[in-house]
């Protein structure tokens, strides 16, 4: 057996999966996109989904979930959400590639502290970075910010794990993802939950778009 079907081979984690939202006349960008992703990535341990109108991606990693015509941008996301049972998410843009190895053990233990501490958002990649450091513990020397309540770009759509009721709560049906950032951040500083970020010396996700 292949270090590849080995790796495809064992249990995901339930709780969490990999979400990518597209729409078919972005299709060019899936070769590129999953050849960096499980080059990079190759012991992913959330299954992945593609959320697509019509086409399919054939590759057994991915799961395309086809909404059969394109409802727009919150639309095909909230619709996707709801199809699937995880409790978090790593949003991911299409055209977003990896570039460097990603550490699924370093993954895990931020997944594991976003649940403990209750953490609506935790970015991968600080984009920007956070405003001030986060004083709890979070182990194995690994050092994350907190990304201010009244922040410019506190919800974005560049990659980090999602609570996923946080983000249904936030995205607003009939947005596009640029209405999100900027209106999902204004929604977001009316409350008081949990946004962290990596910082940019040691980001725990590595790409080039």
């Amino acid at each position: 057996m292949s270090l590849e079907e080995e790796n495809n081979s064992k249990p995901k984690n339930d709780e969490c999966f990999i979400l990518v939202p597209s729409c078919d006349a972005y299709s060019d960008a899936w070769d590129p996109f999953f050849a960096f992703f499980f080059k990079y990535w190759p012991d992913c341990p959330f299954k992945v989904y593609l959320v697509t109108e019509t086409k399919v991606f054939p590759d057994p990693r991915v799961t395309t979930i086809t909404l059969k015509k394109d409802f727009g941008w919150a639309n095909n996301v909230d619709m996707a959400l709801k199809q699937i049972s995880g409790k978090y998410f790593v949003y991911f843009l299409e055209d977003v590639f990896l570039m460097k190895k990603v550490d699924t053990a370093r993954i895990l233990r931020l997944f594991e502290m976003l649940k403990r501490d209750n953490v609506a958002c935790l970015r991968l990649y600080p984009s920007p970075e956070p405003d001030m450091p986060y004083t709890k513990d979070v182990g194995e020397g690994e050092r994350l910010g907190v990304i201010a309540q009244n922040a410019p770009y506190r919800v974005s759509t560049m990659t980090a794990i999602w609570k996923k009721e946080s983000f249904l709560n936030l995205m607003k049906v009939g947005e596009n993802a640029w209405q999100m950032e900027w209106e999902g951040t204004k929604r977001s500083s009316l409350d008081s939950e949990l946004f962290l970020s990596v910082y940019e010396k040691n980001p725990a996700i590595s790409y080039f778009s």
